[in-house]
């Protein structure tokens, strides 16, 4: 099971992408969030609390907590089985 330091390494390598301030271009995935709400959102803030890494937008928060296996991919074409996949891009 993840612990701390694993989230605080993802926590990290989000940040170093600078994406803190751009707007979701594309969303995938088999979640059941409301791809309308999350398109176009700008990610005002990447954090993290204990087990969970948050990235907050002006009206919502996604909690992201890793489960078991603690699996995530940056900067990688998303297969289809991705619990959810963001593109971000440039605010215009």
């Amino acid at each position: 099971m993840p612990e701390g330091p694993i989230i605080a390494i993802f926590k990290e390598r989000l940040k170093a992408l600078q994406i803190e301030g751009k707007a979701i271009t594309e969303v995938t995935g088999i979640i059941e969030i409301a791809s309308q709400k999350l398109l176009h959102a700008e990610l005002r803030e990447i954090k993290s609390w204990g087990k969970h890494l948050l990235l907050c937008f002006e009206q919502f928060t996604i909690r992201i907590h890793l489960m078991m296996s603690g699996a995530y991919t940056i900067n990688k074409l998303p297969n289809g089985s991705e619990d959810l996949s963001m593109v971000f891009g440039s605010l215009n």
